[in-house]
């Protein structure tokens, strides 16, 4: 016999959201998406492609150790951004050289942008913001034992309210979900310099990959779909955002 209440339950849960979710997540879409983009990055950064693929294995070759030292000791896989990522970070940071640098969410990214800035030509100030006091002390230990400044981390609720400048380079992967959608339009609106490059995480997951897409409607940054790039094997990409 069947249970009409149980039944009208189930089929609730196909609604406008559950297909919009569904279509967000095909892995075809999301790989044209990411071929498209990629093209557009080209037009955008002329020979950024070429670039890349001769760079790319001299950069993993240099962060590998670390890395792996990262997510045995301090993080896990899943949660510390992917070689893939880690890899186009430091890229952007040699090809754009950015003088300010916001990392939103500490972590291996922390170590990223400062061993960048160790060898920059011009030495940028790296600031490191987290909405976890436990982990920005993981991240000071662990830029610590490196040798690398663990001075210019903070608590978002410290940097919003006490730090005024602008950034032209800003990686953002801030807490939880919910946070991170909470404090999406502060960080665009007052973090970002007017000629600032913005790397969003995590856009494989559909509630904020659609949340990011209609936030940016109407603003004047330009998404690019980057995951050509820094898709990993968890399916995890980035979008870049430009004006």
């Amino acid at each position: 016999m069947i249970d009409l209440k149980k039944t009208i339950t189930h089929l609730k849960r196909y609604n406008r959201r559950y297909f919009r979710h569904k279509a967000y997540d095909l892995r075809a879409r999301q790989r044209i998406a990411s071929d498209i983009d990629r093209r557009r990055l080209e037009e955008k950064y002329p020979g950024l492609r070429e670039r890349y693929r001769l760079s790319r294995e001299d950069y993993r070759r240099r962060i590998e150790p670390f890395y792996r030292e990262y997510v045995q000791t301090i993080s896990s896989e899943i949660m510390a951004s992917s070689p893939e990522l880690s890899v186009f970070l430091l890229f952007l940071c040699d090809l754009l050289q950015p003088s300010k640098i916001l990392d939103l969410g500490s972590g291996f990214s922390s170590f990223l942008f400062r061993f960048h800035a160790r060898n920059a030509p011009e030495k940028p100030i790296v600031w490191s913001v987290d909405d976890s006091e436990e982990w920005l002390a993981r991240t000071a230990a662990f830029l610590d034992s490196h040798n690398l400044p663990s001075g210019n981390l903070t608590t978002w609720e410290a940097f919003s309210k006490n730090r005024k400048e602008r950034f032209d380079f800003i990686f953002y992967d801030l807490g939880p979900f919910p946070f991170r959608m909470a404090c999406l339009r502060p960080m665009l609106e007052t973090m970002t310099a007017d000629h600032g490059v913005v790397v969003l995480d995590d856009m494989h997951a559909a509630e904020y990959g659609l949340f990011v897409r209609r936030a940016l409607k109407g603003t004047r940054f330009r998404p690019y779909d980057a995951g050509c790039y820094t898709r990993d094997h968890f399916n995890r990409f980035s979008l870049l955002l430009t004006y």
